[in-house]
């Protein structure tokens, strides 16, 4: 006799099947649609062909594994002809306040925006460069794209491209046109590394070797730095993964750049961490010891809710449950860094230790924390201050 639950369960793991197929279909439909809006007006086959001749340095851009079975150059240069077009058509139309440039509704433009960060779906910058035969725009065009991500980037999307800027400064000291011949950086190997050196362009940790001992930490969460005098504030750094102290006479400031939390915030993090971890990239894991340092003082939903009233999260995600639930799962056994936050945790753990800080902080935000307790603490203090001039003048009284 056939077991009800098993067969309801069959159905569900089949419809889910068909939506997954479904999905992907779709997805393919929009592909060769975008691809087809950034062909409109030119060569093809001549975009096509390219593509084709250099097929052998494109394929050395990808691990075996990566390539899989797709051992027909022809059929290979097809599918990295139709990905390249569409994406470049996405780095060029991508615009939330002109979803119709892409032909796609405003409500899909976030889950598109995760899919080309996926680090599956990353494409070669050679790619890009072959099918424009213009390094300078696809930059540009990935710059803009980036600059997007306000959550991650402080700087402006419309700025200038450094080459740009270096060679406006360089004729514009030469007060003439002239050709100026200038290295220009290396472009980036794909989209999420270029997000990812954005994150990081201004980022400097402090060297903690001579000054520091890495002592262990004694604090856990928001809530407990707060109890011994240390508050949360929102900080305008260079960059967003800039995060500093400053011990005070009566308390501490831990300086957070502004987070925005929302539906992209996991996957996207998990993407950067995932890059951070293949063998082949040589880095020191900047944004996997940024996630972990987020989730060494957000335990609770209490945090995030001090976190809000600071200014320095942005919750668009749901309760302030589901934002700590979010750090505590995607910090959970990263690589990291020691080194890149020690100082800023060193110089909270030698304050979190220093009790008399914590006292005068406790009665400082007690007797202070607004302007009647002050005016109390001073009418009350002369007050005693009158007492004591008046019993000095009866026993000593003037001649």
């Amino acid at each position: 006799m056939a077991n009800p639950t098993n067969d309801m369960f069959n159905k569900l793991n089949e419809e889910m099947r068909k939506l997954e197929n479904m999905e992907r279909e779709l997805g393919e439909e929009f592909k060769f649609m975008w691809a087809s809006m950034y062909l409109q007006g030119k060569d093809k086959d001549a975009k096509h062909q390219k593509v084709l001749e250099n097929i052998k340095d494109l394929k050395d851009l990808y691990t075996e594994d990566a390539l899989g079975d797709f051992e027909d150059d022809e059929k290979l240069s097809a599918i990295l002809f139709v990905d390249g077009c569409s994406l470049l058509q996405i780095l060029l139309k991508f615009d939330f306040h002109k979803p119709e440039d892409l032909k796609i509704q405003v409500d899909l433009l976030a889950l598109l925006r995760q899919d080309v960060l996926l680090l599956e779906n990353q494409l070669p910058f050679q790619l890009l460069s072959l099918l424009t035969n213009d390094d300078d725009l696809v930059i540009r065009a990935i710059d803009m794209f980036v600059g997007r991500f306000q959550r991650f980037s402080v700087h402006k999307p419309e700025r200038l491209s450094s080459m740009q800027k270096a060679m406006q400064d360089e004729e514009t000291a030469a007060g003439k046109e002239i050709e100026v011949r200038l290295v220009h950086p290396a472009p980036p190997p794909h989209l999420l590394h270029h997000l990812r050196s954005e994150m990081l362009r201004g980022f400097h940790p402090e060297d903690t070797k001579s000054k520091h001992k890495h002592r262990s930490r004694t604090y856990r969460n928001v809530k407990e730095l707060r109890e011994a005098g240390i508050r949360v504030k929102r900080s305008k750094p260079v960059s967003p993964i800039d995060i500093s102290f400053q011990s005070t006479w009566f308390g501490g400031r831990l300086k957070l750049p502004k987070i925005v939390v929302d539906n992209i915030t996991a996957p996207t993090y998990l993407n950067l961490i995932a890059y951070e971890t293949l063998p082949d990239f040589e880095n020191k894991h900047e944004i996997s010891s940024y996630v972990e340092f987020l989730d060494t003082i957000i335990d609770h939903s209490d945090d995030v809710k001090m976190l809000r009233a600071a200014g320095v999260l942005l919750n668009r995600l749901g309760s302030d449950e589901e934002v700590a639930n979010l750090f505590n799962t995607i910090a959970t056994d990263l690589r990291t860094d020691a080194s890149t936050y020690a100082s800023v945790a060193d110089e909270i753990e030698m304050h979190y230790k220093k009790r008399y800080k914590t006292w005068l902080s406790q009665a400082f935000h007690m007797y202070f924390k607004s302007p009647w307790t002050i005016i109390a603490f001073l009418a009350g203090f002369f007050a005693l201050f009158l007492t004591a001039a008046q019993t000095w003048i009866s026993f000593f009284p003037p001649k």
